[in-house]
């Protein structure tokens, strides 16, 4: 336990420090060095992350082998993957309907202009017919091609959290 009593030390904060740095009592921090309590979970994946970047300034990356710590990570990392999937899975099924839409105001789009080009010019009127319809489908279409962009930028957003967890769980 010796190893778990100089924590505190490794980061050179008094024991009061490090418990309010953690967000535990003083107290909880002491029995948890002495090897009496366990930490919460939020404390425990601080610890893991202070520990991580103290380990990555001294030597190369290294896994968190503290007994203590380790299933509480894992458990956390696979409750993040499942979310992630769940976001994916959410993600593609608004792309699809987008995409559907899409297709459909393009269809439209392609009516109009058809319906707009043989339409005889009526003397009678100072305008063409149906330039509001016109205005109306440019900015759906704009809006609709942002739209994907937006959830296409997300899902490899996802993606690369994925990969990232993954490269953690192991």
């Amino acid at each position: 336990m010796k190893s778990r009593a100089s924590i505190s030390e490794k980061f050179g904060l008094t024991h009061r420090e490090m418990a309010q740095v953690l967000g535990i009592g003083q107290s909880l921090w002491s029995m948890y060095e002495t090897g009496a309590r366990s930490l919460p979970l939020h404390a425990q994946e601080l610890l893991a992350m202070m520990l991580q970047n103290l380990g990555a300034n001294q030597t190369p990356a290294r896994k968190i082998r503290d007994p203590m710590i380790r299933p509480y990570l894992e458990r956390h990392i696979a409750q993040l993957l499942r979310k992630n999937e769940f976001r994916r899975a959410l993600i593609l099924r608004k792309i699809a309907s987008v995409e559907k839409k899409l297709q459909t105001t393009i269809a439209r789009e392609r009516t109009l202009e058809i319906i707009t080009q043989n339409q005889p010019f009526n003397r009678n009127f100072k305008q063409r017919p149906m330039p509001m319809l016109a205005s109306k489908r440019t900015d759906a279409l704009r809006a609709q091609e942002q739209t994907l962009l937006e959830l296409h930028l997300a899902l490899e957003l996802l993606d690369a959290e994925k990969k990232f967890l993954d490269k953690r769980k192991k």
